[in-house]
């Protein structure tokens, strides 16, 4: 099935009602910049002092998670080490059992 090739303009208006087509692009239109941005106004002092502020909180939550982290691998260190020193008192003891059984007969 074929269509018929008509230029989209004619169909539909692209720039608005009565613009017709334009072959340069946008060349009859101007361009408005964006404002600039403001300089020491309130509000973007009050966004700064808020952006400050919110960094200061993640690296205060980075901290606390370290620091959490540091705690539980001490305490993991701590109840092996105190593991450690249980088996070998335990071994000392059987030690101790086993030599005067030995020395006995």
């Amino acid at each position: 099935m074929m269509y018929p090739m008509v230029p989209t303009n004619n169909m539909f208006p692209v720039m608005g009602d009565d613009m017709g087509f334009v072959p340069n692009g946008y060349a009859g239109m101007t361009m408005v910049p964006p404002p600039p941005p403001s300089h020491g106004g309130d509000y973007t002092m009050d966004l700064e002092a808020e952006l400050n502020h919110l960094k200061e909180e993640k690296a205060c939550m980075k901290i606390e998670e370290l620091l959490n982290s540091f705690i539980v691998l001490l305490n993991k260190t701590i109840l092996l080490t105190k593991q450690q020193m249980l088996v070998e008192k335990m071994m000392e003891l059987s030690k101790e059992n086993v030599n005067p059984k030995k020395g006995g007969l």
